[in-house]
């Protein structure tokens, strides 16, 4: 993005902005090497105390590093139809609504409850 930018702003004419190009891709591809080594050590990291963690609690550390490591993204993992509750906390005690103008309350034991209308939770008799 730097690149082009750079080549929008200053053409090909002027005197240093080839030598602004060749050292700003140099700098991208220092950083991008500089993250990948990041990236390989935080890996590694992770991999030493998911084995520590392992021995420690007598678990399998193969299961915990599929489970734990090889995860690109949590939200990933949750099927499309599986609807996400929002946590809500009403005279004391904890409920659970589905998005949505009018989505359904449920207890903590997943029991319907009532409903919301309005922003406002309409518990069933």
């Amino acid at each position: 993005m730097v690149i082009t930018l750079l080549q929008i702003v200053m053409p090909k004419k002027l005197k240093y902005s080839k030598k602004i190009e060749e050292e700003s891709s140099a700098f991208i591809s220092l950083i991008t090497s500089y993250c990948s080594k990041i990236n390989k050590e935080y890996v590694k990291n992770m991999t030493t105390l998911i084995e520590e963690i392992a021995i420690g609690e007598n678990l399998d550390p193969e299961m915990l590093k599929n489970k734990y490591l090889n995860k690109k993204n949590v939200k990933d993992n949750i099927p499309e139809n599986d609807i996400i509750l929002d946590k809500i906390e009403f005279e004391g005690k904890y409920y659970f609504v589905e998005p949505g103008e009018d989505g359904t309350v449920y207890n903590e034991n997943s029991t319907v409850v009532g409903k919301m209308v309005n922003k406002s939770v309409v518990f069933s008799s």
